[in-house]
């Protein structure tokens, strides 16, 4: 099955928009990964110019202004691992557990803590 360039821009329209919230990174970027494979090896053309300032401009907020801010080229590669040097959960999954299962836990009804002076 070969795709028309009217069909990759209806997928890359398709594609959620990327705000900074760390949860939806994942998301966003296997999203992104699966229109990038449909034009990989046109990156360089202007049409794929095209599309990778469409892809670009998914990404919108703090993030955009982010990406902005670390003056990220108009290629995906530079998008992606600035989008995650920024945005990915540093913290491996043991110890993401390990810290919520050492959570204080309140009693019900009582949610107050006293903050250090």
């Amino acid at each position: 099955m070969t795709l028309n360039p009217q069909d990759i821009l209806g997928f890359v329209k398709q594609l959620p928009t990327f705000e900074g919230a760390p949860g939806t990174l994942q998301k966003f970027i296997v999203s992104v990964e699966e229109v990038i494979m449909l034009i990989r090896g046109t990156d360089q053309t202007p049409y794929g110019q095209l599309l990778l300032r469409i892809l670009r401009n998914k990404v919108i907020g703090k993030a955009d202004e982010v990406l902005n801010m670390l003056d990220t080229k108009l290629e995906w590669d530079s998008i992606r691992d600035n989008l995650k040097r920024m945005y990915s959960c540093k913290k491996s999954e043991p110890i993401l557990i390990s810290e919520i299962q050492n959570q204080p836990v309140f009693p019900s009804g009582n949610c107050s803590m006293k903050l250090p002076d």
